[in-house]
């Protein structure tokens, strides 16, 4: 067997040199150093010499490193160089690569082979006529460069496809990929039709290459918009955090939305990137948040981002400093799980003490952590991920459960106030109720065995629903699985009865199945409705809000009926629970008086129309400060510019520091403001008929305040820096979702930066499509 070891270009071996080769070595290599007069410095016009010369001891030897799967075309005609040693064994001279047919040699270094692919060999070329080979020769040029335009467009678009369709990156090296396009090049019948497949495929590693170029492109073109977006107060940024469920990698995502100048709402995900800080309290989440906005020059302009998270205490602690708006369905969610028992237990109580309590005790083994904490973070004891476990948002158990604002919530709710359903523990509800919870609990049981037995693709044959999987941390899936169950129930039965397992097949109670679809059915659509990230979402939750307490609203029949007790329990309980977890805040009212379908507010109290009327008007006086501000100081700046002479000083009395301002300057800037003001007054006239936006299926305000910017100037630019705020943080677990698509089990090894990137190339080609 030969041996192969590579040989460096300073490498020497021991042995004796022929005049005839140390004459021809100094011709050929006239410029090269010796160490001494028995080593040879090897180069290319060295090697080709020696290969002639010295046959017997320089050969050429098969590359063995070539990747099989894809090999270059040039290593048809090249080899590696390569030297005899005394004990006959073959030692290769590193970093040179030399034609077989001619000796022409060239530096070679591992994965580019530029230089040989272009290389034209003599010996070849000689058997043909002059003038045709200089046909021959001129063609060749312009098809090598034909084909490198042609191999950088298809490394580009395969890139964007991988990126976008999610496809596994090795696919460009799989045997089908490269038989479709050998077949392409077939059907070619221009002058490349003889091009083979593997002169424009690329390789998985120029594909890795080509994604980081497109992200970082991606990522400079976006900073000056995001930059620009942010000094107009019109970026609202999602951030969350995942954990992937084969490596158990922690990632940090993030997602941009902002109003163009155009008024159009535009969702791009800006990182989904490994979170490498050494745990997930809120100073490093700051740092990990901060260091991710740097790559897009936004991390000293995060005071005017509009930050959109859930109620994470570690993440909330985080952006304390910073303007946050809390993610609505995700509030919705946990009034859910509390109205249903998932969470807020005696039990789960005493199990989070316990937690708490032996956090506060650290172990020896806790010490050398506990040294990279500080004293702010006693109350953060809990990690920030609130889709891998339930007891990730206990907090909002602690909202629920507090004496003054379950008292709050239950005055303004009806006089006398109603009785308290939310503090009822599980051990003390009434019958009636227990056997709702009963219900859902064997629903979950039936889904099991299902599952089990193998039944869903029975029912797929037969046209049915298939039994959903319920998932505890999101209780919108609960939904979708008493529904499945509503649907199919009876064919579940039908299937049992044929198999005679009939009595293996948990009982159902059909009518508190519908009654509990029914509770569910509002919700349901709301939370669907909100999650929208392609048009605004945040008008949408004052109404959501108004529709849900109408829902909740038990009627006199209800009342009445013996048999909704349970319904009306868990109705009262969740409506008393909506009340006390969720408050309205000013963004929420404002949103909802710039929509101009909800602008008058019907359904609110005379306080809360002249609280939300006067927030606008508030905003608007703050637009008109600030404009008279810029005129003030472009003025200042010209007459200082203009003046030759400074002015003479004039005798100021005391006294005139009491006068009012007449000068035209203050004049002109209370003009101005109530003006500015009047547009509140102006919108709230206008009417609707004649607008295109009425015409909107979407409900996209944003459209009206395109219509009306000649009009409306100053309550245009407030609606664009208000719509820009989604009203969920949906956008970043869409991405979560991808980046859980990317990894999966066949390619869990996919390096994080690596998902970084393919994340924001396929965000950014969706946006620029749409």
């Amino acid at each position: 067997m030969i041996e192969l070891h590579d040989l460096s270009s300073d490498e020497s071996f021991d042995g004796t040199t022929s005049s005839a080769l140390s004459r021809s070595s100094s011709k050929a290599c006239a410029t090269s150093n010796k160490n001494s007069s028995n080593n040879i410095v090897y180069n290319s016009p060295n090697i080709k010499v020696l290969l002639k010369e010295q046959p017997e001891k320089y050969t050429l030897v098969k590359n063995d490193k070539v990747n099989n799967l894809k090999p270059s075309p040039c290593w048809d005609r090249f080899a590696l160089p390569a030297v005899k040693d005394e004990n006959d064994r073959t030692i290769v001279i590193k970093d040179y690569a030399t034609c077989r047919s001619c000796y022409t040699t060239y530096r070679y270094t591992y994965g580019s082979t530029k230089s040989l692919n272009s290389h034209k060999c003599p010996k070849e070329s000689s058997t043909s006529s002059p003038s045709s080979s200089i046909r021959s020769l001129s063609f060749n040029v312009k098809d090598n460069k034909s084909s490198t335009n042609k191999k950088k467009t298809m490394t580009s678009l395969i890139a964007s496809w991988i990126c976008t369709s999610m496809r596994p990156i090795s696919i460009v090296e799989d045997v089908g990929f490269f038989n479709v396009i050998e077949q392409c090049l077939k059907w070619d019948c221009g002058p490349f039709s003889n091009v083979n497949g593997n002169d424009i495929i690329p390789s998985r590693y120029t594909i890795t290459r080509e994604i980081a170029r497109q992200a970082n492109d991606i990522r400079e073109h976006l900073g000056v918009k995001l930059r620009k977006a942010a000094e107009d107060g019109v970026l609202s940024i999602s951030p969350d955090l995942w954990t992937d469920k084969f490596k158990q990698n922690s990632y940090l995502g993030m997602t941009a939305h902002y109003v163009h100048d155009n008024h159009c709402l535009h969702t791009i995900d800006l990182c989904c990137e490994p979170y490498n800080e050494i745990n997930k309290r809120a100073p490093n989440i700051r740092k990990a948040i901060t260091s991710a906005l740097s790559r897009f020059q936004l991390d000293d302009l995060m005071n005017k981002i509009i930050f959109v998270c859930d109620r994470g205490p570690n993440l909330a602690k985080a952006l304390e400093d910073c303007q946050v708006v809390h993610c609505f369905p995700h509030r919705l969610n946990n009034i859910l799980k509390r109205t249903f028992y998932s969470a807020g237990t005696a039990e789960k109580n005493q199990k989070k003490n316990r937690k708490q309590s032996s956090n506060k005790k650290p172990t020896s083994d806790q010490s050398t952590l506990d040294e990279f904490t500080t004293g702010d973070d006693d109350n953060c004891l809990m990690d920030y991920d609130d889709r891998d476990s339930d007891d990730s948002e206990d907090d909002d158990v602690d909202v629920a459960l507090d004496a003054k604002v379950v008292e709050l919530a239950l005055r303004s709710l009806s006089t006398p106030a109603e009785r308290d359903h939310i503090n009822i523990l599980q051990k003390d509800l009434p019958h009636y109720a227990s056997h709702l919870l009963a219900t859902i609990v064997r629903c979950k049981e039936l889904c099991c065995y299902v599952k089990r037995v193998n039944w869903n693709p029975l029912l797929e044959e037969l046209g049915k629903s298939t039994i959903k999987q319920e998932i505890i941390v999101r209780w919108l899936t609960m939904s979708q699985l008493l529904e499945s169950i509503l649907t199919s129930y009876s064919t579940l039965t039908s299937i049992a009865s044929d198999k005679g397992t009939l009595h293996t097949l948990p009982s159902i109670d059909i009518p508190s199945v519908a009654a509990i679809v029914g509770l569910f059915s509002p919700w349901k659509h709301v939370i669907e409705r909100v999650q929208t990230t392609k048009t605004p979402s945040l008008h949408l939750v004052l109404t959501s809000y108004w529709y849900l307490m109408k829902s909740l609203t038990v009627t006199n029949d209800e009342a009445a009926d013996k048999s909704a007790k349970g319904l009306v329990f868990f109705k009262t309980r969740a409506r008393q629970l909506l009340k006390s977890m969720f408050i309205l805040n000013d963004m929420h009212w404002m949103a909802a008086v710039l929509n101009p379908r909800t602008r008058m507010l019907k359904f609110a109290t005379d306080v809360e129309r002249t609280h939300a009327y006067g927030l606008v008007r508030s905003e608007l006086a703050k637009t008109a400060d600030k404009q008279w501000n810029n005129e003030n100081r472009l003025a200042t700046s010209s007459t200082a510019a203009n003046s030759s002479s400074p002015p003479q000083k004039k005798f100021r009395s005391y006294t005139l520091q009491f006068d009012d301002d007449l000068d035209d300057e203050s004049t002109s800037n209370i003009t101005s403001c109530k003006s500015v003001c009047g547009e509140l007054d102006m919108y709230l006239q206008i009417k609707l008929t004649k607008c295109t936006y009425l015409n909107d299926i979407n409900n996209n305000p944003l459209i009206f305040w395109k219509e009306q910017e000649s009009l409306l100037p100053n309550l245009s630019k407030l609606a664009k820096r208000t719509f820009c705020i989604p009203a969920s943080s949906a956008a970043v677990e869409r991405a979560f979702s991808c980046a859980g698509v990317i990894l999966c089990q066949r390619r869990s090894n996919l390096n994080p930066s690596t998902v970084n990137d393919i994340i924001v190339v396929r965000s950014a080609t969706i946006l620029a499509h749409n």
